[in-house]
């Protein structure tokens, strides 16, 4: 009798660690260099709550056991990462030496090349258009039909990967130079704060040069000390 009382009690503990959210911390390093990566940005693919790594590296941020968070920044390949436990995490991103080719850049436009969609034998995916077959912003990933949820939720997150590597591309300070007269840590801190969700980014109204310029004019309009992510919440989590 004891024992299973026991055994209720553990399962319960089990379910309810398991739905509780909890705040996990870790440090970005770059692969093999061991130097500390700062605005870095990390993202909860399941909540869309962002943060970015500060100048050691270190980041702070809500999840669940099961979430997946997403770690990119300029001029690195990205990452992803399943949250298993409430550990501490190191992880460690590898130089991007060459531009994708599966997401390239060209001013505003952004070409797909070889990308393919593996639920529909292999077709291309091709760029959103409108009812005049222009380019309308962001790509159109087509999901099959009858597919279980868990597909659905891989497909979803092929989907998000794949638009956050070309938020990226064309968020990068070269080409957000060319329209906004800021340079160094203060237009890193301007990109960090303004760069899109996933969702704006795949609206058919969204335009890269309007977005920038209309973010510029609230980031003149706030207080010097506004001009900056919002500061890492320092907390202890278990190890």
């Amino acid at each position: 009798m004891a024992r299973s009382i026991l055994l209720v009690f553990i399962i319960l503990f089990f379910f309810s660690f398991a739905n509780a959210q909890i705040q996990v911390n870790g440090k970005v390093y770059e692969y093999k260099t061991h130097i500390p990566l700062q605005s870095i940005r990390v993202i909860n693919l399941k909540t869309r709550q962002t943060t970015v790594t500060d100048a050691a590296g270190k980041f702070v941020i809500p999840v669940k056991l099961g979430d997946a968070l997403i770690f990119h920044g300029y001029a690195y390949l990205q990452d992803t990462l399943i949250i298993t436990n409430a550990h501490s995490l190191e992880v460690y991103l590898q130089p991007q030496n060459n531009l994708l080719n599966e997401v390239k850049v060209n001013s505003s436009r952004v070409k797909t090349g070889s990308l393919t969609d593996p639920t529909l034998k292999g077709q291309t995916v091709v760029t959103q258009k409108d009812a005049s077959g222009h380019d309308k912003g962001g790509i159109a990933i087509r999901f099959g039909y009858g597919e279980s949820k868990k597909e659905r939720l891989k497909q979803k997150l092929i989907s998000d990967s794949v638009a956050t590597h070309q938020i990226d591309e064309l968020f990068s300070a070269q080409n957000v130079a060319k329209l906004v007269p800021l340079r160094g840590q203060t237009l890193t801190n301007f990109i960090a704060i303004y760069l899109p969700e996933i969702k704006a980014y795949k609206s058919p109204g969204f335009n890269f040069v309007t977005y920038v310029n209309d973010c510029y004019k609230k980031f003149i309009d706030l207080p010097a000390d506004k001009r900056k992510p919002p500061a890492l919440t320092k907390t202890t989590t278990a190890n």
